[in-house]
């Protein structure tokens, strides 16, 4: 029967008998719909799912078909058999194929999640890598994730487990936010292979995480016993279990016996040949021929082959099954068949040694399995059936779920026996770096392709632009809302909706391939509309038309109107007719979302193009998919640069002659900007995303000199023309003829713009008032100082290198020297492995040139011809900027060697091996260098500990080294995330840049060997920005530089006037009602709904350890954020805004005690609030240090 029509009478059955419901509970879905454990033995959780790689070695499209095929075999596995069970993870794929499928099949599968017989796991996006993804990203693939299994499914649909089954390594920040996003447990599969047999020996594989000390964040942490393929005696590949015949070698077996010969084969379930034609089994798989013949001639064989594989596998002896399972359950390396384990045979109840409790969880899943659901479920069902018949086992299997068997564990834990590896059951590190085997160390993929790095930290700046000006643009008056146009586009989580007020009011909309269109009121009311389309379109109830197609309908319930735009270039058209504002919502048929494994995701909805972005990718996926992504990426931002145009015109303008909106310059990060370099009279408006406001250094390429830049009251602004660094006339995707860059300082309100008006003047007056830098080469033997009120900085002038640092006003000076340096490799990707300890320094022939002016003082560095640098120190600012150009890296003949590139800050500071790392951009981990840790403690590991490979740890936002006697501290902040170690005293070393002929035999089996548009190699920017000072100060100042990397302000440029007239009237734009108290920022500001918004507020924690953090609480008022807006009725919601907070089912409790004597509860208890208890909302919210806290509020105009 197939999968179609046994959905189909399901459907009728609940369409006959009304037996199917949606409205469970949400506290009753654990208690009711999961299999109960047996006592006394131990149970074996059988968890069927499949590992579905967003991204890595194909593109999204590709791997969408294949998730489609998997998702549509398991559910006609899952209609046979009602024990069955399956757990999926990617969002992505599930929306796409839940939103394609037919009606009968979405019934069906609610059906299964109200069951509890599909489970949600995660409910993010994506399953986001965790070493290079800035937590406010995290945040933002989840929420996606979240919001759409409660709107589609329901609260109780909502994921209580998650796994992390394939990042390269485990972040604490990660655990932390998982804990406070209301997850009961958290599985882990990548955990060093040392630490993970360490752990088995300590009963310790299971154990409470307290990933965040200071807020009391904790979490039940499980480290799965294979990751997630099932152990290594069951081979479920979806054909064969052992290797075929070669063609040209029939074996003499199957001539004598066929049928012998066949059980030999280890022919699974003989269901693959239904779904597989016998030519593909031929050529791909290299059956003999004969065989393939033999049996499309004698097809009842094929029965028969069953019962009699059915019964051999019954026919093993109890004895070997259970020697199986020692390896089923078992975390040490299995025993031979035939060497049963004499642990096993004296006391079977300690098999699976490493846990606490009598559950165990088996996965069954991997690479994209079950594409032939039968084959895994007729196994599964076997090997479940034949444990249980076991006379006097003591074992009980049966299909679970990852939430199932927490609840199952909990039960149990109360109940344990407590040991002497009590202690190992709590945890406050982390899991960084990973390695899976003996000098082995996953820490080379932290630096990987940092051009797509830098690309999607962009994007995902650019992002939270565009939900806020949407957002501050909600609810203004009705004038300014005309001003972006009778079309004006709005964000939600799922699709864009474009809204119409007023009389007659009309819109169009070209549609592209794949929409549906749902018109819906704003309210409950009588109106007329006219929808015309002007291609065929299928109206799922009116059947298809031919074109035009024009529809009358009366705006009395929503939806009122739902079509498929089955092609591309179709024309929508709507005309209201009485005064009602509607919405016009486009909805991707097939979603066209794009995303990279662990890494990023773009939501792509075609006309409306949002961007939403998992940032911070792994880098390991193939080069196709990366160009893929990049493509993606780069298309999915016009849609925001449209949008974010309109608002910045509407909100840096009083009156305003435009007849061109803003434009965006990309490619600024390679001094390319046509609007700024072909203009002689342009404006330039600044947006600072940021809840605080910004004095920034506005800086782009200008054709030539004798500029001037007036701001929004007529002041003139100092400026001044700065030659741009050699090395960018030599990047090949340069585009530019420009060779200086104007400068100037910027003051930017918070969540505001400002405008400035910059022209070219060629009079002699004006240019003698144009400030313009001086440039000199170095004289031998002397050194150049940079000065400004923070730092002397002294630069040698025999080497070109940094020399010395000097805090003016605290007579400190601090040796430090700035070099670049290469580890030669053969391979990399995901490996970071050097075949040489010792890293070559790129230093030799060093030369130097000094750019002086009022505003910023440089030294541009040539090291080698395809690495230079400028050190640049700005008048104003406390930090010390590094502006490097590395690429292409050269590859030696004849031996192909390839480099990691790294850049080094060496000084005098005394840090006894310590230094300090951000875990994804929020928490500060402590680390040490050569670190003995429990599970590495021997001798014989000695060595391996002092690698440098093994020293690296991941940087998203900051790493630094500390002198504790003089109260120093080095903190340098890159641009981008990549890999960084303080191993050698006093240095901090960060990896920028890999290029390798060879790969790893990691991932995607390709080597790291990106072109670039020439095919000559990778030229890749990049800026760090080191801080010095003292150490109480650079905890809180370290914190401020990194967010300010992360939401940099963005620039538009435009000619901004017509013909008639030569000015427009601009104004500063404070978005920011009230200001925050210190420390405390808005995180999220986007549109919820019409005349809602979401927003998150965070009490940043400085860069600094938790117990070190001196900050008290602060209480910060809800009513008054936004200048635009008065927020009421504000009602908190979880960190994924999918449930109302309060009604959030509590999250289980695991009563450990730590060594305070303290008891942790499960979450900590939120008290200080004030609310308007008439109304239930709250008016002010109390906040401690590093919380994170999520609201909706309706808006209103200010009174």
């Amino acid at each position: 029967m197939s999968n179609e029509v046994a959905a189909a009478k399901v459907y009728a059955s609940v369409r006959r008998t009304g037996n199917f419901t949606l409205s469970v509970k949400p506290p009753l879905c654990l208690e009711q719909l999961c299999p109960k454990a047996k006592p006394n033995v131990i149970n074996i959780h059988f968890v069927p799912h499949s590992h579905m790689d967003i991204a890595s070695h194909n593109t999204f499209e590709v791997n969408l078909r294949k998730a489609t095929a998997i998702l549509n075999s398991v559910s006609g596995e899952l209609l046979k058999n009602k024990k069955r069970m399956f757990s999926m993870t990617e969002v992505a794929f599930l929306k796409n194929w839940y939103e394609s499928s037919s009606e009968v099949f979405r019934i069906i599968f609610r059906k299964f999640i109200a069951e509890g017989r599909v489970e949600l796991v995660n409910g993010g996006i994506v399953m986001n890598d965790e070493a290079s993804t800035h937590y406010s990203d995290i945040l933002d693939q989840m929420t996606l994730g979240m919001r759409w299994i409660n709107s589609t499914f329901g609260a109780c649909a909502l994921p209580r487990a998650v796994w992390q089954l394939d990042p390269y390594g485990h972040s604490r920040e990660q655990a932390a936010l998982f804990a406070q996003m209301g997850f009961d447990g958290l599985f882990l599969g990548r955990v060093h292979h040392l630490e993970r047999r360490w752990r088995g020996n300590q009963d310790a594989l299971e154990f409470v995480w307290h990933a965040d000390e200071k807020l009391e964040w904790e979490i039940f942490t499980s480290i799965l016993p294979h990751r997630y393929s099932p152990p290594g005696m069951v081979n479920f590949r979806e054909y064969f279990l052992t290797a075929p015949q070669p063609l040209d070698s029939p074996s003499d077996e199957f001539q004598a016996d066929p049928m012998k010969a066949l059980l030999s084969l280890g022919l699974l379930a003989l269901a693959t040949f239904y779904f597989s034609p016998f030519s593909l089994l031929t050529a791909c798989f290299n059956i003999h021929p004969g065989l393939i013949d033999f049996l499309s001639r004698h097809s009842l064989i094929l029965h028969d082959l069953k019962d009699r594989l059915l019964s051999f596998r019954a026919a093993q002896s109890n004895a070997e099954f259970l020697t199986n399972f020692d390896e089923f359950l078992h975390f040490k390396a299995p025993q031979p068949l035939d060497s049963p384990s004499d642990e096993f045979q004296a006391d079977p109840m300690k098999t699976g040694r490493g846990y606490q409790t009598q559950q165990r969880i088996v996965m069954f899943g991997d690479d994209f399995a079950y594409t032939n659901a039968t084959v895994w479920y007729s196994q599964m069902d076997m090997l479940i059936d034949t444990i249980n018949s076991m006379n006097g086992s003591h074992y009980y299997a049966f299909y679970s779920t990852p939430e199932c068997y927490l609840r199952s564990v909990h039960e149990q834990w109360f109940r344990r026996k407590k040991g002497p590896s009590e202690s190992a059951l709590s945890y406050s590190g982390d899991f960084m770096p990973y390695s899976d085997r003996n000098f082995e160390w996953w820490t080379g993929y932290y630096s990987n392709r940092p051009q797509l790095k830098y690309h999607i930290r962009q994007a995902s700046n650019f992002l939270q632009v565009c939900r806020q000006v949407t957002a501050l643009l909600n609810v203004m008056e009705d004038s300014k809302i005309q001003k972006l146009g009778e079309l004006k586009a709005f964000k939600s989580v799922e699709a864009y909706n474009y809204f119409i007020s007023g009389w007659k009011k009309s819109l169009s909309i070209k549609l592209l391939r794949d929409h549906r269109i749902i018109v819906v009121t704003e309210a409950s009311g009588v109106a007329s509309v006219h929808v015309r389309l002007s291609c065929c379109v299928h109206d799922r109830r009116a059947g298809v038309s031919s074109a035009p197609f024009e529809l009358r309908l009366s705006l009395i319930v929503t939806p009122l109107f739902f079509a498929f735009v089955p092609r591309s270039g179709c024309m929508l058209g709507a005309e209201l007719q009485r005064w009602r504002p509607i919405w016009v919502r486009l909805v991707e048929q097939h979603g066209r979302l794009s995303y990279e494994h662990k890494s990023i995701y773009v939501n792509y909805r075609h006309n409306a193009s949002s961007l939403s972005r998992l940032p911070s990718t792994t880098g390991t996926s193939s080069s196709e998919v990366v160009a893929d992504f990049t493509h993606r990426i780069s298309t999915a931002l016009d849609g925001c640069e449209e949008i974010v145009a309109k608002a910045i015109d509407n909100l840096a303008t009083i009156s305003t002659n435009r007849v061109l909106l803003p434009k965006f310059c990309r490619k600024l990060n390679q001094s390319e900007c046509p609007p700024s370099e072909s203009l002689e009279r342009f404006y330039v408006t600044v947006y600072n995303p940021q809840s605080v406001m910004v004095k920034t250094h506005v800086r782009f390429p200008v054709a030539t000199s004798g500029y001037r830049v007036v701001n929004d009251q007529k002041a003139f602004v100092p400026s001044e023309i700065i030659p741009i660094q050699h090395a960018l006339f030599h990047i090949p995707e340069r585009n530019s003829t420009s060779f200086h860059d104007l400068v100037f300082l910027a003051t930017v309100p918070p969540l505001g713009v400002s405008t400035f008006l910059v022209q070219r003047f060629r009079g002699a007056t004006f240019l003698r008032q144009q400030i313009k830098a001086t440039e000199r080469v170095l004289s031998a033997g002397t050194d150049y100082i940079l000065k400004n009120k923070w730092y002397s900085v002294a630069v040698d002038s025999s080497s070109c290198l940094l020399k010395r640092v000097s805090l003016l006003g605290q007579n400190q000076h601090v040796s430090l020297e700035q070099s670049f340096a290469g580890y030669s490799s053969e391979y990399g990707h995901v490996l970071f492995a050097p075949k040489e300890a010792k890293a070559e320094e790129f230093r030799a022939n060093a030369t130097c040139r000094l750019v002086t002016s009022t505003i910023v003082q440089e030294v541009h560095q040539w090291f080698t011809p395809w690495l230079s640098q400028v050190i640049r120190l700005y008048v104003d600012q406390d930090y010390i900027e590094f502006d490097w150009i590395a690429g292409p890296i050269p590859t030696t003949p004849p031996s192909k060697l390839g480099y990691d590139v790294v850049t080094r800050f060496k000084s005098n500071l005394t840090n006894y091996g310590v230094f300090y790392t951000d875990s994804n951009g929020k928490q500060t981990m402590p680390r040490a260098a050569n670190a003995t840790r429990p599970w590495d403690a021997s001798d014989k590991n000695k060595r391996e500990r002092q690698l440098v490979q093994s020293n690296y740890y991941p940087v998203v936002s900051w790493i630094y080294v500390r002198d504790r006697k003089r109260q120093l501290q080095m903190s340098v902040l890159p641009d981008r995330p990549q890999g960084g170690t303080a191993y050698q005293p006093g240095t901090i070393e960060l990896m920028i840049h890999r290029r390798f002929m060879g790969h790893d035999g990691k991932g995607v089996m390709q080597s790291l060997n990106d072109l670039g548009v020439d095919r000559k190699g990778l030229v890749v920017r990049g800026r760090h920005l080191l801080h010095l000072g003292r150490m109480d100060v650079a905890a809180v100042r370290v914190r401020q530089l990194a967010n300010a990397l992360v939401m940099a302000p963005v620039l538009a440029f435009s000619e901004g006037i017509s013909p008639q007239t030569r000015t427009i009237e601009t104004r500063n734009f404070r978005g920011l009602g009230a200001a925050l108290p210190h420390g405390v920022q808005l995180l999220t500001l986007q549109q919820h709904e019409p005349k809602r918004v979401l927003f998150r507020l965070e009490y940043m924690q400085p860069a600094i350890v938790p117990r070190e953090t001196p900050m008290a609480d602060v209480a910060v008022p809800l009513h008054a954020l936004m200048s635009t807006y008065e927020t009421t009725n504000v009602r908190e919601v979880t960190l994924t805004a999918s449930q109302w907070l309060d009604e959030q089912p509590e999250q289980f409790e695991w009563n450990v005690t730590v060594a305070s004597g303290r008891r942790r509860g499960h979450a900590p208890r939120r008290s200080g609030d004030a609310f308007d208890h008439d109304k239930g909302a709250i008016i002010k919210a109390h906040m401690a240090v590093g919380e994170i806290r999520t609201f909706i509020a309706d808006l209103v105009l200010p009174k």
